[in-house]
């Protein structure tokens, strides 16, 4: 009996694991051939939306405390891409029913919005998290354009949680900025 409740415990513990390894929820990875350079960084957001613009404070916020000069034009360019999907379907354990086009970012799936694109959208009711927030960063020598940092996150987010989120992945990114690392992002819950 003990055996038994011994191997149902270890079939357990290895489960978790691989769940925890393949979460839909969230990760991040930060490379790094050289680190973030020293000197002023230029922070170069794309595209432009109010999200993108909060975060972007926050990552020259960042950097600035690392002791790096920042500010919008000079120096080496940290390219900073924030892209948040709305209206993705329910998190699956694989990846074989996601609707995205990988090389577009297009979900296929979703109809082409009707009417005037508005600046503002107002919260969402509901507390499921069928959003995608990724935040993608580079940073490339000036002279050689060699790639010599970057970061990248992403997590699933409820309709109001994507500024929380943004936050949570600049701060686990920026906790070691000049390490290469991965992990489960810090998405809210």
């Amino acid at each position: 009996m003990k055996t038994s409740v011994a191997f149902l415990f270890a079939a357990l513990l290895a489960g978790g694991a691989t769940a925890h390894a393949q979460s839909p929820v969230g990760n991040f990875e930060v490379r790094t051939t050289r680190g973030i350079p020293a000197g002023k960084i230029a922070v170069d957001l794309s595209p432009d939306s109010e999200l993108g613009r909060d975060l972007r404070r926050l990552v020259m916020e960042k950097l600035a405390k690392t002791g790096h000069e920042v500010g919008f034009s000079g120096g080496h360019i940290l390219k900073l891409q924030v892209n948040l999907q709305r209206g993705l379907p329910p998190a699956a354990s694989g990846r074989g029913d996601d609707p995205i086009d990988r090389r577009t970012g297009i979900d296929a799936q979703r109809p082409t919005p009707q009417g005037p694109a508005r600046a503002f959208e107002q919260p969402r009711p509901g507390g499921s998290r069928n959003d995608l927030l990724s935040i993608s960063m580079t940073i490339h020598g000036l002279q050689s354009r060699e790639l010599l940092w970057s970061a990248n996150a992403s997590c699933r987010v409820g309709a109001n949680d994507a500024f929380g989120a943004g936050r949570n992945m600049i701060d686990n990114i920026f906790a070691q900025p000049n390490a290469s690392r991965k992990g489960e992002a810090d998405c809210p819950i």
